[in-house]
C-alpha cells in the first residue's frame, strides 16, 4: 500500500478544516522530534503542512536528513483523528494559498474550540507568527491510519478511505 495511498475526499476535507496538528520524525538514531503545526492544505497529490521554524528546529532538521514524517490530524470536539504518514518530506517557502489556507484555518479552529470552550483570544495567541517564520513541510501521502479513540485506533485505511 506504501507510496500509493490516496486520501479519500472525507479525509481531504478533513486534514485541511480546523483541526489540531502535530508532526512528527526522528534523526539518526531514531530519537522523535515533534512540533505543532498550524495548517495543511493538499496541492495535487501532495500534503503542505504550515509550522514554525522557531518551534520546530528539531524536527525540521530530522526532515531534512530522513524525509520521515508522520502528521497527526484531530479535531478537538469530536476527538476524531488521522494519521497520515510520508518517507519524501522536505522543506519549501510558504506561498499566498498556504497563506490563505493558514487564515481559513485559524477561523475554523476558532469555531471548533468555541464548542468546547476556548474563546477567539487563545486560538489568536496559537496562531501569532511572525510572516517570516512560517515554513512549509510538502510530502507524498504513503499511509493513512484510524487514530480515533475506540476500537479502530492504529488500524490502516486501506486506499485512504
Amino acid at each position: 500500500m506504501s507510496g500509493h495511498t490516496v486520501i479519500s475526499d472525507d479525509n481531504a476535507a478533513f486534514i485541511q478544516q480546523g483541526v489540531s496538528i502535530n508532526v512528527a520524525s526522528r534523526d539518526v538514531r531514531h530519537v522523535p522530534s515533534l512540533t505543532r503545526a498550524l495548517a495543511c492544505r493538499l496541492d495535487g497529490g501532495r500534503v503542505r503542512i504550515l509550522l514554525l521554524a522557531s518551534q520546530g528546529g528539531a524536527l525540521l532538521r530530522d526532515i531534512g536528513r530522513c524525509g520521515q514524517l508522520a502528521a497527526v490530524f484531530s479535531q478537538p470536539s469530536t476527538h476524531r483523528t488521522l494519521q497520515v504518514k510520508g518517507s519524501d518530506a522536505r522543506l519549501d517557502s510558504p506561498d499566498d494559498a498556504d497563506r490563505a489556507c493558514l487564515a481559513a484555518t485559524e477561523e475554523a479552529f476558532a469555531r471548533d474550540l468555541a464548542l468546547i470552550g476556548f474563546d477567539r483570544e487563545f486560538v489568536r495567541r496559537m496562531f501569532t507568527h511572525e510572516p517570516d517564520d512560517l515554513r512549509a513541510l510538502v510530502f507524498t501521502p504513503a499511509d493513512v491510519f484510524h487514530q480515533s479513540p475506540g476500537p479502530r485506533a492504529g488500524e490502516r485505511i486501506a486506499g485512504g478511505a
